[in-house]
């Protein structure tokens, strides 16, 4: 049996087993081996209050957020599919200067994300467009200088495990808000790990009609809030119909 060497507070010398006892050389017995040190206790009122930035934005993600996006904030944003999370996200990217967008599903291109802002109405001459294929590509885009104030990853759950993922991207670039949408199935459930609200500051259920606040620990008291959606699809222009030619009679 293999011992090796250690020596306590007292400058006695120990020798300690792989099996994390330990032996006095003048007593022949075994005792337990020293306890882990804790972290010291630290009164709370030393710590002081930090003032939380925070930007204007448009309606209806203004009183959805709580009074603005706070800076470095992570935000999860989740609804089902073709309920408008995409130009939603693109309003609130649209009204940040130097915001970031990054479309990571395979069949959303740039031009695609044009074709909707444009058809909503919305200024995307400050607006700049990434579409990483993997996570290593998001996050060197979140880390090159200067780090965009607001980026939006859509959707989170294709770049990898959506966990993993999360803390890479907040890891890049920790002092942007990140906004991360999440597709929700037919059955109502996440897709990917629900851990992810756990993560999140805030979380926005987007409905066809309104933006649900889940939770936001920047907002005391904000509870479940729902806030008229600006950009329904009740308000945007339809799109023309296409009309069949006649049938040719015989």
């Amino acid at each position: 049996m293999k011992f090796c060497a250690a020596h306590d507070l007292s400058g006695e010398i120990w020798r300690c087993e792989s099996a994390g006892m330990c032996l006095r050389p003048e007593a022949n017995e075994r005792t337990p081996a020293p306890p882990v040190r804790l972290c010291p206790r630290v009164p709370l009122a030393t710590f002081a209050a930090r003032e939380l930035h925070r930007l204007r934005v448009p309606e209806p993600w203004q009183s959805a957020l709580g009074g603005g996006l706070a800076a470095g904030a992570a935000i999860l944003v989740t609804g089902r599919a073709g309920c408008g999370k995409t130009t939603e996200a693109l309003a609130l990217a649209a009204a940040v200067p130097n915001a970031l967008y990054m479309p990571c599903e395979p069949n959303q291109s740039p031009a695609d994300l044009r074709a909707i802002a444009l058809r909503a109405g919305l200024e995307i001459s400050r607006l700049n467009v990434a579409q990483p294929a993997t996570l290593a590509e998001a996050c060197a885009a979140l880390a090159e200088h200067p780090h965009p104030p607001l980026a939006i990853i859509d959707s989170i759950s294709v770049l990898g495990e959506a966990c993993e993922v999360w803390r890479a991207l907040r890891a890049a670039a920790p002092n942007s808000a990140i906004v991360a949408i999440v597709h929700v199935t037919k059955t109502g459930r996440m897709a990917g790990r629900e851990q992810l609200v756990h993560l999140a500051d805030a979380q926005i259920t987007i409905t066809r009609s309104h933006l649900v606040t889940g939770k936001n620990r920047h907002a005391a008291g904000a509870g479940r809030l729902k806030t008229p959606r600006a950009t329904s699809p009740q308000t945007l222009p339809a799109e023309p119909r296409q009309r069949r030619p006649p049938k040719a009679t015989p």
